[in-house]
């Protein structure tokens, strides 16, 4: 694989968290509403008018835009609460938006930072839950000549565009295609990557179907993005079901392997992230074909595991497996954890199930524990069957023994026939 896409793709795994998490930040914006609420107090914008909502079930148009945004920045004046706000705003077309936000800059606030907070403190507060009127404001300020910085556009766009796309795919796919041309700094590779996801989890094979067509240069980026769609079991099959009809209409097997390798290995570290309960509700019920089981372990045995979680992750992995060499994994698993914590991952050895997976983590256990505490790891190689893998064992640990006890080595020698 080019050094250039596993640079790449430890760039994904190091951003997936934080997109994993971006789902529950959608929820703890809104807790962010009364601070909002005050700021808006302190531009005007103060809300608690017992003016009923607008009854108006149509779009309404510039006139309408200009009287609304001449009502809302009447110094002084006071204005509809956040949701009477927003309901108004959201009845508005992109020339009413338009004719609202001239308004802002023709008469109503001549001060352009008082104006930027306004608007900013619309979307984020009267807008929370409007994310397409969100960005018609959005694109009506920008085209009067107002302007977002590069953080303010970083904290705003992506979460309203996955709040977008969890509502109406087709008008988030539409805002990115048609702003990417007017405005593509708007648009960033963060951006794309969060509507994918968001879509991933409500329509994985549509986000399959755009990947191509979103503005992602780099196939990893697009496909670690739909890799992370969802976190319930039937969003879990639902990526991994449209990610095997994806790579079926890949003619080169070179090029499909090389997908698979990387699309497994965002879905590995998001099904990690997810916890072990998530995954013991879906991974039985995957049918994961032997080349799939090898790449999902390996993926899961590099990924960020709890501590506490190692056993009953081999033991899963075993169980969903069932007939695919999983040693390597395995391996790897046991050997973090006996590093981390040794006495736990003794306490699991000796009650684990017994197995290939079993007998390959013994064999690891053995030979890491050696250095220190050579009888304990002699006693667990002499409960590996006899054979080239007792053997090995009883090697390992004859060469990890401590220095300082030379006449016990010999002695350890002596009594297993090594040379």
């Amino acid at each position: 694989m080019k050094a250039s896409v596993i640079l790449t793709m430890l760039v994904l795994a190091a951003a997936g968290a934080l997109t994993w998490r971006g789902h529950t930040r959608m929820v703890a914006a809104t807790e962010n509403v009364r601070r909002l609420e005050e700021q808006a107090a302190a531009l005007g914008m103060i809300p608690g008018s017992t003016r009923p909502p607008s009854s108006r079930t149509g779009n309404r148009h510039a006139v309408d835009g200009k009287a609304l945004a001449s009502s809302l920045m009447f110094p002084g004046g006071k204005v509809p609460d956040r949701l009477a706000t927003g309901r108004d705003l959201a009845t508005l077309d992109a020339e009413g938006m338009r004719s609202f936000v001239r308004e802002i800059f023709s008469s109503s606030v001549s001060d352009p930072e008082k104006r930027h907070r306004i608007v900013l403190t619309l979307v984020k507060a009267a807008l929370a839950d409007r994310p397409q009127t969100a960005l018609l404001l959005l694109d009506a300020y920008h085209e009067a000549g107002g302007k977002t910085n590069v953080l303010e556009t970083r904290e705003l766009i992506p979460g309203i565009l996955e709040k977008l796309a969890a509502q109406d795919a087709t008008a988030a796919l539409q805002w990115v295609r048609e702003t990417s041309g007017r405005h593509p700094d708007l648009v960033s590779v963060e951006t794309r990557r969060r509507v994918l996801t968001t879509l991933a989890a409500g329509d994985p094979k549509l986000a399959f179907r755009e990947m191509d067509k979103i503005g992602l240069e780099e196939p990893q980026d697009a496909l670690g993005a739909i890799m992370l769609g969802g976190n319930t079991r039937s969003q879990r099959l639902a990526v991994l079901d449209a990610l095997r009809g994806h790579l079926s209409e890949i003619p080169d097997e070179r090029l499909k392997t090389e997908r698979a390798t990387m699309a497994m290995q965002q879905f590995t570290y998001s099904t990690a992230l997810g916890g072990i309960a998530n995954a013991r509700q879906w991974m039985a019920a995957a049918k994961f074909s032997p080349e799939e089981m090898e790449l999902f372990a390996k993926g899961i045995a590099n990924s960020p595991i709890p501590t506490g979680e190692n056993g009953e992750w081999i033991e899963c992995l075993t169980r969903a497996g069932a007939g695919t060499s999983l040693d390597k994994p395995v391996q790897d698993m046991m050997k973090t954890w006996t590093i981390v914590d040794y006495q736990a991952a003794g306490r699991w050895l000796t009650s684990a199930p017994g197995g290939p997976a079993k007998r390959a983590a013994t064999e690891t256990y053995a030979g890491m524990v050696a250095k220190y505490d050579p009888a304990t790891a002699e006693k667990w190689a002499l409960t590996l069957p006899e054979g080239k893998q007792r053997a090995g064992t009883l090697s390992i640990i004859h060469q990890e023994w401590p220095a300082g006890d030379a006449a016990g080595k010999t002695e350890f020698a002596d009594r297993h026939g090594i040379r």
